[in-house]
């Protein structure tokens, strides 16, 4: 942006001034008296601009000084048309500085944006190589997939029991976690039947497995989740949710809906619907701790 100083007196002058000041304005070489202000539009849409700083601000106030002191040193002028002159050129410093703040508010609020553009992409970017390390996981532990539920036929343990609460249920276990051990076996209960002498056999035959890879029983587990969270963990939402409200104190389903975004996205009607069955159907599952 160009801010023209010997257009902006033009456009502020009174109706009266001291005589010759109109002619003398009219006599300045406008290539003197632009400043060149940055703003976004020179921006790219992913950068951010820097606010218009104290040294543009000086510039124009050391023009307007000059402007002033050239005038009053070829004109004979009283102390009243002194005044009246440096009247105008600080209204013209008020304009021009109104115009800087609206400027810097823009500007301000366009960075903003750009920021909050930046999270977005970095939220979708870290999105994709998530994507990319599960199916990376599930591509490499296939085989050795394959061959657990083989073994798990061979010592007649249900394919069901395969699954990522159960395998979540092992991991805690083994660090000692019963309450997420509980809590992971009763959202597998919800949907499959569980025997405990079958869950200690798979148990066993995980622990085996570990042994005869060569791996880590912690990782071997760890990686064995992430590769099943590519078929399960769009139905993960509200059981994650319950269990972090142990540290909260909060599983309400509206406390849900807010945290992902989606309290606008249904009629109370349809909320109070999906509570009624929430409530009946996930309330074992909240404080067991």
């Amino acid at each position: 942006m160009i801010i023209n100083l010997k257009q902006k007196f033009m456009e502020i002058l009174p109706e009266t001034v001291p005589e010759g000041f109109l002619e003398f304005l009219e006599s300045l070489d406008e290539d003197d008296y632009k400043i060149a202000v940055p703003t976004s539009d020179t921006q790219t849409a992913t950068t951010q601009t820097s606010l218009i700083e104290n040294d543009i601000i000086n510039e124009i106030y050391q023009k307007l000084d000059e402007i002033y002191l050239k005038f009053i040193r070829i004109n004979n002028l009283s102390e009243s048309e002194k005044k009246s002159i440096e009247t105008i050129i600080n209204n013209l410093r008020s304009l021009i500085i109104k115009i800087i703040n609206s400027l810097n508010g823009q500007i301000s609020t366009y960075n903003n944006d750009i920021a909050d553009l930046k999270k977005v992409v970095n939220s979708l970017q870290q999105k994709q190589i998530e994507i990319k390390r599960v199916n990376i996981i599930s591509e490499i532990l296939f085989p050795l997939k394959r061959n657990i539920f083989r073994e798990m036929s061979n010592n007649n343990i249900p394919s069901y029991y395969y699954n990522v609460n159960v395998l979540k249920s092992l991991y805690s276990l083994n660090k000692d976690d019963i309450t997420s051990a509980n809590f992971y076996i009763n959202v597998h209960k919800m949907s499959n039947e569980f025997d405990e002498q079958t869950f200690n056999l798979l148990q066993n035959l995980m622990h085996s497995f570990s042994t005869s890879q060569g791996t880590s029983y912690d990782i071997l587990l760890i990686l064995l989740i992430e590769k099943e969270k590519r078929n399960f963990q769009e139905h993960s939402i509200i059981t994650d949710f319950i269990k972090d409200s142990y540290g909260t104190n909060d599983a309400r389903l509206t406390s849900l809906l807010r945290q992902q975004d989606l309290l606008s996205e249904f009629k109370l009607t349809e909320i109070d619907v999906m509570d009624k069955i929430y409530t009946k159907y996930f309330s074992h599952l909240v404080n067991q701790s």
